[in-house]
């Protein structure tokens, strides 16, 4: 086995402590050709621990859902596919993009609301939507946030309360975990701003005295304002 976190080399293992640790099969194998993953000691020949890959198991993988519905704006889709627990991608997506307010949102309930969350567009930026003209959006999930916490996803229109196009997030996605690793960063300034996907914004005024604060994540997402 190859071990991701040690750059796919064999080496011995080192000490783990509540690690996430990522294997890939040699040789383009499948899960569905082994029968157990093993922690084995090859000087002393001992099992130290293990796990059994059950019979006709199906591997989480992406999962196809309704593509976006076609109510205004031209908006439309060849597809909609749920790479992961954090991770939308919208299949060839067409949006007229003449309008303003209009934001990708997710949320709960049976049909987007006006209380849905606004999340980043495929650059990671908060701007009201351009327009797309049969581009491929992948869509990341802020802060903790996963599949699981929203039944649907929309192009709204926050100024009109208009949903222009969406799409059901279906229970129970049998799809893998994300890699993304999620770091909580407390601010002592009050007032928090985010900017971009990667870009928060905080700030204080006292009296003539303005305090600014920019945090930028590196390789993680950090819980938005």
């Amino acid at each position: 086995m190859k071990d991701a976190a040690h750059i796919l080399k064999t080496n011995r293992l080192q000490r783990y402590v509540n690690a996430d640790v990522t294997l890939k099969l040699p040789d383009n194998r499948k899960l569905s050709s082994i029968k157990w993953l093993a922690v084995w000691d090859l000087r002393e020949y001992k099992n130290l621990a293990d796990v059994y890959i059950p019979e006709g198991l199906e591997p989480p993988s992406p999962q196809a859902i309704s593509e976006m519905s076609r109510n205004s704006h031209g908006v439309k889709s060849d597809g909609v596919m749920v790479m992961d627990s954090k991770t939308i991608k919208i299949l060839e997506l067409f949006y007229d993009g003449n309008d303003t307010d209009v934001f990708f949102s997710v949320g709960l309930g049976p049909q987007p609301t006006p209380h849905g969350t606004k999340i980043p567009d495929e650059r990671g930026y908060l701007n009201s939507l351009y327009p797309y003209t049969g581009k491929d959006v992948t869509l990341v999930l802020p802060g903790k946030m996963t599949v699981d916490d929203i039944d649907w996803l929309s192009i709204y229109n926050f100024r009109t309360e208009e949903n222009y196009g969406s799409t059901v997030i279906p229970d129970r996605l049998n799809i893998p975990p994300s890699l993304i690793h999620i770091i909580e960063k407390e601010s002592p300034l009050p007032n928090c701003e985010q900017l971009h996907r990667d870009l928060r914004l905080s700030w204080e005024i006292f009296g003539p005295a303005v305090t600014f604060e920019l945090s930028a994540q590196m390789g993680t997402l950090f819980e938005p304002c």
